[in-house]
């Protein structure tokens, strides 16, 4: 099968979650085609033209900050205006279309003839509408409505508006895509209760089992917390943890953060509690080498929508879990409670090795994942 996947961040520099996310879903697909081509949008503009890396051809989609191009082209400018105005759209489509790299890139994906063309992430569908012809894959990591909400700026009546175009968008391409894939039920649900077409929730377990992975022998008395504290939700969750579970935990033991800040507020919390260390934004090899070595992964998520992949990194690295129920998608497989004080116990019990969690088995989600993906991709060569 020849695919084309359309990427909304880089799959090369593998230094963010985000990057190491792009890089893993197009493992995944490369098991699955027989042609793959790949293009990504280029938001930082590092990669100034196709290129070529073990036989996969790469296209990174360049953005609205071709500044040069377009101011020296009139009609660009004109069409972009009446584009904003003129239609009901959200953000990207003004910011990414049209412009030269993305003319390229249809002129690429004709030429290159897929099977399917994937679209990753709701950015990547700036190019949707220009491939009916083709059958047309959605990777949904999100209910974008709702996050709107956290990402536009301004009052009451901008985010009501933004959020009534991007739920207007979101019905488009989902009502005209060939297929949905959801990351958890409780997004398609929301998205795609009453639609006829075919939709497929698939956990994002897309990276190879680890060779080898830590032993609890190995592991050091700390708890691990991957977060962004520059992303509301994250930011609302981590005052309720740390304000309702935290004076609940025992002393023994210490928290360690990593990840981006916000206006100091994580080395505000560790300066305020001494068995919580603020590791700041690690690079890959640090971050994964400290959460490899944990004892336990606590998820203290209680807002948001779609699926953390720092809780497959943490099934993935056999680390034990404690979650909120909000953000446990394995059900019994991973001790959950929006409780506090049962969350306090359910930690210190694993801490103390009174009731130690036993880690979730990688290699069989990883296999359950890939046979999924298989059967989806053959669903949907049968039916076009």
């Amino acid at each position: 099968m020849r695919i084309y996947l359309i990427l909304s961040e880089s799959p090369i520099d593998k230094n963010s979650g985000g990057t190491t996310a792009a890089y893993d879903r197009l493992q995944a697909l490369l098991k699955i085609a027989s042609n793959l081509s790949v293009a990504f949008i280029d938001w930082d503009k590092k990669y100034p033209s196709p290129f070529s890396i073990n036989q996969i051809d790469y296209y990174p989609i360049h953005t609205k900050y071709e500044t040069e191009y377009i101011s020296k082209n009139i009609f660009i400018k004109t069409t972009i205006f009446i584009k904003k105005f003129k239609s009901i759209e959200p953000w990207f489509s003004t910011d990414l279309y049209p412009s030269k790299s993305t003319k390229e890139l249809d002129e690429r994906i004709r030429s290159f003839n897929p099977d399917v063309i994937c679209f990753d992430n709701i950015t990547s569908t700036f190019i949707w509408m220009k491939f009916p012809d083709y059958p047309r894959i959605y990777f949904a990591h999100n209910v974008e409505r709702d996050v709107i909400q956290y990402t536009c700026g301004g009052g009451f009546i901008k985010r009501s508006l933004e959020k009534f175009i991007m739920k207007l968008y979101e019905n488009r391409i989902l009502s005209t895509a060939t297929a949905s894939i959801f990351y958890t039920e409780r997004d398609r649900s929301k998205l795609c209760n009453n639609t006829k077409r075919l939709t497929y929730v698939v956990p994002p377990a897309f990276s190879e089992p680890l060779k080898q992975t830590s032993t609890e022998l190995s592991k050091i008395n700390y708890i691990i917390m991957p977060t962004n504290a520059k992303w509301p939700p994250n930011k609302k969750s981590l005052d309720h943890f740390f304000s309702k579970c935290l004076p609940l935990l025992s002393r023994s033991y210490n928290i360690y953060i990593t990840g981006a800040d916000s206006n100091g507020y994580l080395a505000n919390i560790a300066k305020k509690n001494d068995n919580v260390k603020y590791l700041g934004l690690l690079n890959r090899g640090e971050y994964e080498q400290t959460f490899i070595n944990a004892k336990l992964f606590v998820n203290p998520t209680l807002y948001g929508s779609g699926f953390q992949i720092k809780l497959i990194e943490a099934i993935r690295f056999n680390i034990p879990i404690v979650s909120t129920s909000f953000s446990n998608p394995f059900s019994n497989a991973i001790p959950s409670s929006d409780d506090y004080e049962i969350m306090a116990k359910i930690i210190n019990d694993h801490m103390s090795n009174a009731q130690p969690i036993v880690p979730m088995n990688y290699d069989d989600l990883y296999r359950s994942t890939t046979a999924q993906l298989y059967q989806i991709f053959s669903d949907i060569k049968s039916k076009t």
